[in-house]
């Protein structure tokens, strides 16, 4: 009978021990799942801010008339 209370001695410390691993796994989870948020989070702010710096700028057609317009007078100005 002493072998059989030992077994089952050494199988409650083993069920501990993995509830208290599972325990650990979960925390160390959640820690890693809220700091993924943050950074989530940063990102997609300076997406946002790329965004608006591409909204604020001349479009292609403007730049590309500007362009041939100082060349139009820098040929003129040199003629």
């Amino acid at each position: 009978m002493e072998a059989i209370e030992q077994r089952v001695a050494r199988h409650d410390e083993q069920i501990k021990t993995l509830f208290g691993c599972a325990e650990r796994v979960k925390t160390r989870l959640e820690k890693h799942e809220s700091e993924d948020g943050v950074v989530v989070n940063k990102i997609m702010d300076e997406i946002k801010a790329i965004r608006a710096d591409y909204a604020n700028r001349l479009p292609v057609w403007t730049t590309l008339l500007l362009g041939v317009l100082m060349a139009a007078l820098g040929w003129l100005a040199k003629g």
